[in-house]
């Protein structure tokens, strides 16, 4: 097993709702007994990052120009919520770079719906 397998292990481990406490014990026993304790603080290291980008997708988050936005493309944001898996609570992200429309993204995938990206694509059209 490598570092990322051991990671993985780990990660549904904690998942299942085992405490850290005993997820640790168990690395630490099965890495000695196999000769890999040199590979715990890797392990560590990329079971931080596996957690981390595992909550950094747990919530939704909708980028749009004003609040008020919300209100005006909610059932469209419902609607790329839904087919991104992620339907319930959403954070929202206020950019002040958007001109209108929205971005949904969830689950490491983005739904970009706004007019910024709209322009961007007809002027890379246009100047082919």
């Amino acid at each position: 097993m490598n570092v990322t397998d051991y990671s993985k292990a780990a990660l549904l481990m904690l998942n299942e709702d085992t405490s850290f406490d005993a997820v640790l014990t168990k690395l630490t026993a099965l890495l000695k007994k196999r000769g890999h304790e040199r590979l715990l603080r890797n392990i560590l290291t990329q079971l931080v990052t596996d957690i981390e980008q595992q909550n950094a997708t747990a919530v939704a988050t909708v980028s749009i120009r004003t609040d008020t936005d919300t209100l005006k493309y909610k059932t469209q944001i419902e609607d790329a919520l839904k087919t991104l898996g992620a339907e319930g609570e959403y954070r929202t992200h206020i950019d002040d770079t958007l001109i209108g429309g929205y971005q949904v993204t969830a689950h490491q995938k983005t739904i970009n719906n706004t007019f910024k990206r709209t322009l961007i694509n007809l002027y890379r059209a246009a100047t082919r």
